[in-house]
């Protein structure tokens, strides 16, 4: 597999992201969000709500419910209204907790 290198502009590194993820290179996709994320809050202040979408898809196939709870919540710092990020929130609170359970 190859490396993800950062194309510099964040709508492209989106792009790279959802190839990674289409590949099943979560490691790859999740750092070219990271990267349209930072990207993006330089040129723009915030970053866009998807970027924080697929990090949680990722996070919810690995089933890291932690990692996704944590990516949530970020996004709800820029998104605070976000009813999709709110329900996202309370099920993969839920998720962690069964998980938890069954060890």
């Amino acid at each position: 597999m190859r490396k993800f290198i950062s194309s510099g502009d964040f709508v492209e590194d989106q792009f790279i992201g959802r190839k990674f993820e289409r590949l099943n290179d979560f490691e790859n996709a999740i750092k070219a969000y990271e990267c349209a994320e930072k990207s993006s809050i330089k040129a723009w202040g915030s970053p866009p709500p998807n970027i924080y979408e697929r990090q949680a898809i990722i996070y919810r196939k690995l089933k890291d419910y932690n990692s996704e709870i944590n990516i949530i919540k970020k996004a709800l710092n820029y998104y605070p209204d976000s009813k999709p990020f709110a329900y996202r929130l309370e099920r993969a609170k839920k998720l962690s907790k069964s998980k938890i359970n069954k060890k």
